[in-house]
């Protein structure tokens, strides 16, 4: 009898070590496949997280979103999903990223199970990933299923032999706060302090706040973490600019004709993972005049 309790935990941990092995395949078929969201295809802490609130935002099946609570939010302190993800550490999303990118070859269980959410992994969850292997049809009872799956969880990892895992690092907020550039108006600050203005969006030219709620925009809604995030503008009269305005605007490059100028430093709001360059003589008098992108 203890020998099959034995093999039986021994199975779950094999069983998962599997269930790993595809997730990940399945997220790096999709990407050589051109499949998957920019956000995901380069999937830095920021990346990770605003990828994250926007299947929070298109809506989660029951079992989706007990991960993503179990993840990002255990104790249940936060009054919703998404204000948990806004308050998360971008280093617990670090631990996500290593294993996306190989640094981390025993990751946590719930780091597989996310990944499973947002590669679109199918069968999910575990539980149904496993009785679908097994040939057995599911029950529908996810709620029992889940209960029973953390606990094999916690049998998993005390039996197995896990290697040491690398503190996660703490990585800083993408920079796009404009240096010189016009500061927040009182008002702005006080939406930002409101509960129902706490996220923005970029509309093309500029960031815009709304209410986070407002799921159904037609633009990528994000949390606003810092006043300062809601600085940055695109230059729209590039024909403006002068050779004493050299490294006091910046540049994006798309291509040989096209060239976007923004008031300050940071990341393309589009782009996320495509650095802005301080802009040159060169740059300002080759496309400030005649960029019309």
């Amino acid at each position: 009898m203890l020998g099959y309790k034995v093999n039986s935990n021994i199975s779950g941990m094999f069983d998962f070590e599997l269930f790993k092995k595809e997730v990940l395949e399945h997220y790096h078929i999709q990407k050589e496949q051109g499949k998957l969201h920019i956000y995901l295809e380069n999937p830095s802490p920021a990346n990770l997280r605003d990828y994250t609130l926007k299947h929070v935002r298109e809506g989660l099946s029951k079992d989706d979103e007990r991960v993503l609570n179990d993840f990002f939010d255990e104790g249940r302190k936060f009054e919703h999903l998404g204000k948990a993800i806004q308050k998360c550490d971008l280093g617990k999303l670090k631990s996500l990223q290593n294993f996306i990118t190989g640094h981390t070859k025993n990751p946590s269980e719930l780091i597989v199970k996310v990944l499973a959410i947002l590669a679109d992994f199918q069968p999910r969850p575990y539980q149904r990933w496993r009785e679908e292997r097994a040939g057995k049809a599911p029950d529908g009872d996810t709620e029992a299923a889940h209960v029973f799956e953390k606990q094999d969880s916690h049998k998993r990892e005390k039996n197995r032999d896990a290697l040491p895992l690398s503190r996660p690092t703490f990585t800083k907020n993408l920079l796009w706060a404009a240096a010189g550039a016009v500061g927040l108006s009182v008002g702005v600050v006080l939406l930002l302090q409101s509960k129902d203005k706490g996220c923005a969006y970029w509309n093309g030219t500029e960031y815009v706040l709304t209410a986070c709620e407002d799921y159904k925009s037609e633009y990528d809604v994000f949390f606003v973490t810092r006043e300062t995030d809601l600085t940055l503008k695109k230059i729209t009269r590039p024909d403006t600019l002068s050779a004493k305005d050299e490294h006091k605007v910046w540049y994006y490059k798309h291509d040989s004709s096209k060239v976007e100028f923004f008031t300050g430093p940071g990341y393309h709001p589009v782009y996320k993972n495509k650095p802005l360059k301080a802009a040159t003589k060169y740059i300002i008098t080759k496309y400030g005049k005649s960029n019309k992108y």
